[in-house]
């Protein structure tokens, strides 16, 4: 069964851990890794969360995007946000497999671990 940071009855994702504005430690499990990037996002308005798929990747989901205004006049916002998210996990292949800006329900990004990678997963 797949793992995922899962939300409240009412809709509303848990409450980040308090060191959720700290970027991810890199010698983190990826899943804690994930934990405390969701939880960023979330304090930015993203209502992002993650889930664990039967492959063994990771899908982390924006379901609102909080530049959609701009990602719409300048689709480059969102090639950064992927730079970005490739770059605080590391131990990760980042792919982006949907856009809001494109129509979809949410922004997803697919990360593979790397075979290589030195943290846990």
């Amino acid at each position: 069964m797949a793992a995922t940071r899962s939300r409240s009855s009412s809709g509303a994702a848990p409450r980040a851990p308090a060191n959720a504005s700290r970027p991810p430690s890199p010698n983190a499990p990826l899943p804690a890794q994930l934990d405390i990037l969701a939880g960023f996002l979330d304090e930015q308005g993203y209502l992002a969360d993650w889930e664990t798929t039967p492959d063994g990747d990771y899908l982390l989901k924006e379901h609102n995007c909080a530049l959609y205004g701009l990602a719409r006049c300048a689709p480059e916002v969102c090639a950064c946000e992927l730079d970005l998210i490739q770059s605080l996990l590391p131990a990760a292949t980042v792919t982006r497999e949907s856009r809001i800006v494109d129509g979809d329900s949410s922004c997803c990004y697919r990360l593979r671990p790397r075979p290589d990678a030195d943290c846990g997963s």
